[in-house]
């Protein structure tokens, strides 16, 4: 925090920000200030950040139009080269006041990457930073997502207390199916209701990438299989041999990913490594299997008689 403090301004949100991450179990923290104030600033920051390929989550300290494009082509840009990010931002406190205008500023974003928190916390009586509420938001998704198909429902913050207002049930449903994350209260703590992506205009899109676990499932899954190859296979011919020692380690990563609950349904018939006929060097390896979808709703019938 000391360090935000002297890079960033006493006034500045990114330390609270950092404040939200470190007690959320988030330990490792990097911070971009931008250089220039050119409309490309942002763009050209998140292109360095791809430097670091650790880097999972990002937090826009302000959620402009501009920014927020900037982040969707970066998480766009990183997904076609198999960098895994996700990026975070609460909207505005205008943007907050109503479901109708949460709703229209998720159709702003629209993408199945950002996760958009419902609403402005508050502390002792103070209206927060939005961008506190995305960093609570996004420690989470640092911390609490070591299995992929868990679903985040239940999962409180800390750094943070209240809402500004509470919302009904039904309200959190409209809100989850239209890409907002609701958050209400678990005693005082800001708690997730339902996690899901921004993807909401496109209907075919979001019928699959509404979920965040769906999300985080294809990136753990596509990860894994990657890590393994290129460790395995980077001197390699392409031969039978090779191919069919590819189709077995793929056939046990996805043995182990059944196992763990976070695939279902994988059927070893769909596995096939062929080379590749438009490239002489290269393998082409696909499969097919069903993501563990998390558990929202248990509905309890009773039957009394006297």
């Amino acid at each position: 925090t000391a360090d935000a403090r002297a890079a960033f301004g006493d006034n500045a949100v990114v330390e609270k920000i950092v404040k939200v991450f470190i007690q959320n179990g988030a330990d490792y923290i990097n911070g971009m200030i931008l250089s220039g104030s050119s409309e490309t600033a942002m763009a050209d920051a998140l292109e360095a950040s791809m430097a670091d390929k650790s880097i999972k989550v990002i937090i826009p300290e302000d959620n402009d139009t501009t920014t927020i494009a900037a982040l969707k082509d970066h998480l766009a840009l990183c997904e076609n080269n198999d960098m895994f990010r996700y990026g975070v931002i609460a909207p505005t406190e205008e943007a907050s006041a109503t479901q109708t205008t949460l709703v229209a500023f998720a159709e702003t974003v629209d993408s199945d990457r950002i996760f958009i928190p419902s609403t402005l916390p508050t502390l002792n009586g103070t209206v927060v930073d939005p961008q506190v509420a995305a960093a609570g938001l996004g420690a989470l998704i640092m911390t609490e997502t070591d299995d992929p198909a868990l679903p985040m429902n239940g999962v409180s913050m800390a750094g943070f207390s209240g809402l500004t207002r509470t919302m009904l049930e039904s309200e959190m449903k409209i809100l989850a199916n239209n890409g907002i994350t609701p958050l209400y209260l678990e005693g005082t703590a800001p708690t997730v209701y339902r996690l899901v992506t921004s993807c909401v205009t496109d209907e075919s899109k979001r019928t699959i990438w509404q979920e965040g676990t769906t999300r985080f499932i294809a990136d753990y899954v596509l990860e894994n299989n990657e890590n393994m190859l290129r460790a395995n296979y980077k001197r390699t011919k392409n031969v039978a041999r090779i191919l069919n020692a590819i189709k077995g380690d793929i056939k046990i990563n996805m043995e182990k990913f059944e196992a763990a609950e976070i695939i279902e349904n994988w059927d070893e018939s769909t596995l096939t490594v062929v080379k590749d006929p438009s490239d002489q060097y290269g393998a082409l390896v696909d499969y097919e299997f069903d993501v563990v979808t998390p558990l929202y709703t248990i509905t309890i019938t009773q039957h009394l008689k006297l």
